[in-house]
């Protein structure tokens, strides 16, 4: 895997990876309407059902942050990227059912990186 020979030390990079996971579902719950009930019995198992989503939004910043050490041509910023997950956020297909949510977001968001 790609992220295993970036030069990472192996503990750092896995902290930092699910950092920014926790990041990533963050991004997702700032876009979602919760009523304030929600928000503070339920937040924590809302954002769980979110982390397959977070955790492939991070990987991909990951992939995008090592294709910058092949070539400069390929560097990506945080706030760049923080940008366009929110876009894929925005811009993916709603559904009320989760596994179909993170299904059609994943996928807009996969999209969009490689575009």
């Amino acid at each position: 895997m790609i992220l295993s020979k970036g030069g990472y030390p192996s503990g750092q990079m896995t902290n930092f990876h699910s950092l920014c996971g926790v990041f990533m579902a963050l991004q997702i719950s700032h876009h979602v309407k919760l009523t304030p009930s929600h928000q503070i019995n339920h937040l924590p198992a809302f954002l769980s059902g979110y982390r397959p989503c977070a955790a492939r939004a991070s990987t991909l910043f990951f992939v995008l942050n090592d294709l910058g050490r092949i070539d400069p041509m390929y560097q990506f910023s945080l706030d760049a990227y923080i940008e366009l997950f929110n876009l894929s956020i925005d811009k993916s297909q709603r559904s009320s059912k989760l596994e179909e949510r993170l299904l059609n977001l994943n996928e807009y968001h996969t999209f969009a990186v490689y575009r």
